[in-house]
């Protein structure tokens, strides 16, 4: 019986794991690098946080790895600004000779990555790099997002044998975007905000040391403002590059032109009541929502559209999390629907109802 028991608790807690939200880029497994202006941008070697107008001398790194960002030489640092997309702060590379070197690999993988940035470019005569691979690590091993003054782009690669540029979109220069290029398998497909641009096929190795806003030692020095930069050491998922979007443009960093991709639910009213009660949903991507459960328990509901369902609260029912299933992903409110003890009379007094 001990045994069984055992068995049961530990099903219930694995399917637990499995169902849970993914609210944290943590969340997300192979995690290399998370820069975000708002989190640790000093203006010395890591004691003083830069205020607005301030060069950054060192911008710590949010992952496990702790690759922080330093620049030794004070006239190739970027300036510290504040609340440049929504409340959310950023670093701002002027175009001339700002950059910052990461400290060591960030990348294991041959031919597995994905990188994220929220950036806006203000403008450009050349070849300008946000995230580079350094120029003198190996012409094997490049991944490349910039602008080339008409259209945002990625390259992954050699020279001799890359893809070539990968478009994205369309520039318009002093707006944010979230730029995204995802390698694996020997493609390369780039995205900005919900849009997918080009794709390409590469054999390369990946592997390198990385500089934020320049392409090594060159003359591409990226102009423009960085607000966040993401990096997994593998391909992620179609439904985990969403997942890691809708994370980065949440509501600091509130990216013009991206809308939440994943399901997600925003709030239900009434936050209590009784079975046969009516209780609307909000939130994002409810189209294709196939299942909805109070506390566990399976509830009737309709779709009413892509952000609002109506359910009702199932015969049963105990107190517990709403969960919304589609054919890709679970989510579960952060809050509990509360079934008092204040209500148990109703409820019975409803179940007499129908049986009479």
């Amino acid at each position: 019986m001990k045994y069984l028991q055992m068995v049961f608790w530990l099903f219930i807690f694995s399917f637990f794991i499995l169902a849970q939200n993914v609210d944290e880029l943590t969340d997300i497994t192979n995690l290399s690098i998370h820069f975000e202006g708002n989190l640790e941008a000093y203006n010395d070697a890591g004691v003083t946080l830069a205020t607005n107008g301030q060069t950054v001398q060192l911008w710590g790194d949010q992952s496990s790895g702790n690759l922080d960002a330093s620049q030794s030489t004070e006239s190739f640092r970027a300036l510290f600004a504040t609340d440049v997309l929504g409340t959310g702060d950023g670093v701002d590379f002027d175009g001339t000779d700002n950059t910052y070197p990461l400290s060591a690999a960030i990348l294991t993988s041959v031919g597995e990555f994905s990188v994220f940035l929220i950036v806006k470019a203000d403008n450009n005569t050349t070849l300008r790099m946000s995230f580079s691979e350094q120029a003198n690590v190996g012409a094997d091993s490049r991944i490349y997002i910039g602008n080339d003054g008409t259209a945002v782009y990625g390259r992954a690669g050699s020279n001799a044998g890359d893809s070539g540029d990968i478009e994205t979109g369309v520039l318009v220069f002093g707006t944010f975007y979230i730029h995204v290029l995802v390698g694996g398998s020997g493609t390369v497909t780039s995205y900005v905000n919900n849009e997918a641009g080009e794709s390409g096929s590469f054999s390369q190795s990946v592997e390198g040391v990385y500089n934020m806003g320049s392409f090594g030692g060159t003359n591409n020095f990226f102009d423009g403002n960085l607000a966040m930069l993401v990096v997994y050491d593998k391909a992620v998922s179609g439904l985990e590059r969403k997942q890691i979007m809708d994370i980065m443009a949440n509501d600091t960093y509130l990216v013009s032109g991206y809308s939440l991709q994943a399901l997600r639910i925003l709030s239900f009213s009434p936050t209590f009541g009784v079975e046969d009660d009516i209780v609307i949903i909000t939130g994002v991507n409810f189209t294709d929502v196939t299942d909805v459960t109070f506390g566990g328990v399976a509830a009737s509901f309709v779709v009413d559209n892509s952000t609002t369902i109506t359910a009702t609260v199932p015969v049963g029912v105990i107190t517990g999390v709403i969960v919304l299933t589609d054919p890709d992903e679970t989510y579960t409110s952060l809050s509990n629907f509360i079934v008092s003890s204040g209500t148990k009379g109703l409820i019975k007094l409803r179940k007499l109802k129908r049986l009479l």
